[in-house]
């Protein structure tokens, strides 16, 4: 179960750094330098490949996310979808 959780985490941020940096007109590059993060790093993230740290996901909650209110609840919502597709 928590595997499944961890799992839709990843999935959500990916999709809001893409959304994010899409909105900011940056490139991967210049995203990855304003997270204080390597390219090849931030490029693992977008893909899925990986999900970010505390810090990473703090900046980018501080300097590239609009709207902090809707990226918790869309979080939440996702994890609570969670619970109900286990059920059904």
């Amino acid at each position: 179960m928590k595997q499944v959780y961890k799992s839709r985490i990843k999935t959500y941020i990916r999709s809001q750094f893409i959304q994010a940096r899409d909105e900011l007109n940056l490139t991967q590059a210049k995203m990855a330098r304003k997270l204080l993060m390597e390219d090849r790093s931030y490029a693992a993230i977008e893909s899925g490949e990986s999900c970010c740290g505390t810090l990473t996901l703090v900046l980018f909650l501080v300097f590239c996310c609009k709207d902090q209110t809707a990226f918790l609840n869309g979080l939440r919502e996702a994890l609570e979808n969670v619970e109900q597709d286990m059920v059904h």
